[in-house]
């Protein structure tokens, strides 16, 4: 089985995958499905998302199969297994779909929409964009530090970040801009909170973090020396660490903050004299990552990697603060929903 999609809620706990056989949703660690819009349904899905661990699951279908039209959005009450809402956009296809609890954003090729969720589908307003033709975007959904959306700016290597507590249909605050790269962005992260942002641009061998209230260059990672498609960038829930993958079959994981700095080297990063870091794991897998999160490690002195991947694996990865990697867990997700599927028709 080979998959259109596969992102992961916010908290890393659960992710969802979109293919020609619907959409189905697994918990993370250990991956268990635990919830399936059937391919007789949805037809061939394209782009999904999941809220939390919640009921509540957005997919866009497209291509041959699909049972939905490419620019719209639908939105899956699996409790009431039907559909509660949709939302059309004109303009073309949907490249990207996200999710808050109170907003639904669809983005385009040289358009965001913004929508109220889950009461009601009505829309708030819609902002131009760069040609963004991966429909890139990053959201974060800390209910403390607010609603944050990081999208490519109008300049080459820029990005904007959009606060969305303040969105409504007649103002928004001025979006904050980043001139993070030289050349067009590629990948674009946020943490949780909202506070960081990872970006990687078109050539793929450096990744930048900023400080979104600043926009101060917080550290610079150094993925490798040549010239790389960057696949996923993934922030932990605690933010210390950021994975990277790329088309050159390696994922790295940085540590971005230590939790016991030295003096020294705090005083070296005000200064700027600490212009990166080394990875502190790097895993080899060829297949294309669709998306990766971390989890849950099995011991307090090892930390966690989950990786979905375009041909339907999946895998988990177990690292320590030495570099040692090790993979912990391989499946395939259609096995997984054919097992869940047959112990349900036992019992």
């Amino acid at each position: 089985m080979s998959i259109n999609h596969a992102a992961m809620n916010a908290q890393n706990d659960s992710f969802c995958i979109a293919s020609e056989a619907g959409v189905k949703v697994f918990h993370s660690s250990p991956p268990v499905l635990s919830r399936e819009i059937k391919a007789e349904l949805v037809g061939n899905a394209r782009l999904c998302c999941v809220l939390h661990r919640s009921n509540v699951v957005a997919f866009v279908g497209g291509g041959r199969g699909t049972n939905y039209p490419s620019n719209t959005a639908m939105v899956w009450d699996d409790d009431a297994k039907k559909v509660a809402l949709e939302y059309t956009v004109p303009g073309g296809p949907i490249l990207n779909l996200l999710m808050t609890p109170n907003r639904l954003i669809i983005v385009q090729d040289k358009k965001i929409h913004f929508f109220m969720f889950p009461d009601g589908n009505k829309p708030i307003r819609f902002e131009d964009t760069r040609f963004n033709p991966h429909g890139l975007a990053a959201v974060s959904i800390d209910e403390l530090t607010g609603q944050q959306l990081a999208f490519p700016g109008f300049k080459i290597g820029s990005v904007r970040i959009m606060n969305l507590n303040s969105l409504n249909e007649f103002e928004t605050l001025a979006p904050t801009t980043i001139n993070a790269h030289l050349t067009e962005i590629a990948q674009i992260a946020m943490n949780n909170q909202g506070t960081l942002l990872a970006t990687g641009s078109t050539k793929g061998t450096v990744i930048r973090v900023f400080e979104t209230r600043t926009q101060r260059l917080l550290v610079e990672l150094r993925r490798g020396n040549v010239q790389a498609s960057l696949h996923c960038l993934s922030f932990s829930p605690c933010s210390t660490f950021l994975a990277a993958s790329s088309d050159k079959g390696t994922i790295h994981v940085f540590r971005i903050r230590d939790t016991e700095e030295s003096s020294q080297r705090q005083v070296l990063r005000q200064v700027g004299l600490v212009k990166g870091a080394a990875d502190v794991a790097k895993i080899s897998l060829e297949p294309r990552v669709l998306c990766c999160g971390f989890t849950n490690a099995t011991s307090t002195s090892l930390q966690s990697l989950v990786v979905i991947c375009a041909n339907g694996t999946y895998h988990r990865y177990s690292f320590n603060a030495d570099g040692h990697t090790q993979r912990e867990s391989f499946e395939s997700l259609k096995q997984l929903g054919d097992e869940q599927d047959f112990w349900t028709s036992i019992f």
